[in-house]
């Protein structure tokens, strides 16, 4: 059985999705479940095949505690669904809905591509879950988080990011421990999180957040990245070092405003055994 817009799963299967006395019914599509084939190109699949496909998991999921056979699992691990970030395996991808919408566009993620499919996609919500589709808003952190990377605009990144904090997602390694660090009106660069929220003696050791982000994200890059809210004391005993090789004169003012942190943080406590 093969899934292309040549001979279209609905050509070749459709007299097995009629479930009356003069079709074979359920038996016919647990048929099409197990020979089924995909394309290596993609792009050869037509919507009309993927809604011909999920009315065949529609009628095999009435069947009580129906599994899917090997072959068809492993062929659905393709990468045949089209989204707005290309064509992704389903459990790469989310269905969009009014519930996403509260926080996010279309866009903003590898959501399925609902111009191409056409609203009734949203109807297979059921049957797009049972092949690995995130459909639950709240499920999703982790798979947009791996996606941030390949954003570039910063309305896009905020809005993700906010999704992010509301949702209290954490990240679970380093490879997404990464913020966007705007340069210009477009331009800008993802960084490790060597960040803090605040500070004005830092500018060229570290990248101070509150020039681009609201407090509330601040708070969510304090609690999921360890940003911290001022450089450590730690830290500036390494600029101390740095100002005394390079030779570079200290304002008054900076002066001041160094050893006031010194001994604030000293204070604290957060300078014993350092330096």
């Amino acid at each position: 059985m093969v899934l292309n817009g040549s001979q279209s799963l609905q050509s070749l299967s459709f007299r097995f999705i009629d479930d009356g006395d003069n079709f074979y019914g359920k038996d016919g599509v647990e048929f099409v479940a197990a020979a089924l084939y995909f394309p290596l190109n993609p792009c050869h699949i037509t919507s009309e095949n993927v809604f011909s496909l999920l009315e065949c998991i529609r009628i095999l999921l009435q069947e009580k505690d129906y599994s899917f056979p090997d072959n068809f699992r492993k062929n659905v691990r393709r990468e045949w669904l089209k989204t707005h970030v290309g064509y992704r395996t389903p459990d790469n991808c989310c269905l969009f809905d009014s519930k996403w919408g509260l926080y996010l566009k279309s866009t903003d993620g590898p959501f399925i591509d609902e111009v191409f499919y056409g609203s009734n996609i949203s109807s297979y919500r059921e049957e797009l879950s049972s092949i690995g589709v995130t459909v639950e808003v709240e499920k999703a952190c982790p798979l947009l988080a791996s996606n941030l990377c390949h954003h570039s605009e910063f309305s896009t990144i905020v809005r993700i990011f906010n999704f992010l904090s509301k949702h209290k997602w954490m990240p679970e390694s380093d490879a997404t421990r990464k913020i966007w660090i705007p340069d210009g009106h477009e331009n800008g660069k993802w960084k490790n999180v060597s960040c803090t929220t605040e500070d004005g003696l830092f500018g060229q050791q570290f990248t101070f957040l509150e020039e681009y982000y609201e407090p509330n994200l601040l708070c969510f890059f304090s609690t999921a990245f360890n940003v911290t809210s001022n450089p450590s004391f730690d830290s500036h005993c390494k600029l101390w070092k740095v100002w005394e090789t390079s030779g570079y004169q200290l304002s008054h003012a900076q002066c001041c405003a160094f050893w006031e942190c010194v001994v604030s943080q000293w204070s604290s406590g957060g300078g014993e055994n350092s330096c």
